[in-house]
């Protein structure tokens, strides 16, 4: 079942959040095995769930991690592997980061999750045949407010 839906923008918050995130990362107050939006969250006293993705999971299973969630309007964060291969067309997604699910389509028979750098600029929308190069972890944000 493919899941197309638009999140509407984070609540006006969000900016203040990811500058503090910026703001702990750029002071190393997490280590390479935490994210800073876990650590934030916990901080505000909100909760996440965070899932590891298993080396072995196909693309479709971590793609249903994703949409499921994301289509039923939660908040949904994709932590990049440590090292990213090269990807086709140029893709370029940094490794050992966090991107924002913005949303998901279809173009021409192919599904696509566009991911939203909070600490950067652009976004990038990635085939669902590609997760598992990028994908080390799905968090899905219980609550933001």
């Amino acid at each position: 079942m493919v899941v197309a839906a638009t999140l509407p923008p984070w609540p006006v918050n969000s900016g203040v959040l990811f500058s503090r995130l910026a703001a702990l990362s750029k002071q190393g107050i997490h280590d390479e095995a935490a994210n800073p939006l876990l650590a934030e969250l916990s901080h505000r006293g909100k909760t996440a769930t965070q899932f590891i993705v298993p080396a072995q999971m196909s693309d479709g299973e971590i793609f249903q991690k994703i949409a499921n969630p994301f289509g039923q309007g939660k908040q949904v964060v994709l932590g990049t592997k440590d090292v990213i291969p090269a990807l086709p067309g140029g893709l370029e997604v940094a490794g050992d980061h966090a991107y924002l699910v913005k949303k998901i389509f279809v173009i021409n028979g192919t599904t696509f999750v566009e991911l939203s750098n909070p600490w950067g600029t652009g976004d990038v929308s990635i085939p669902i045949d590609l997760l598992s190069e990028v994908a080390a972890a799905i968090d899905v944000l219980d609550s933001l407010d």
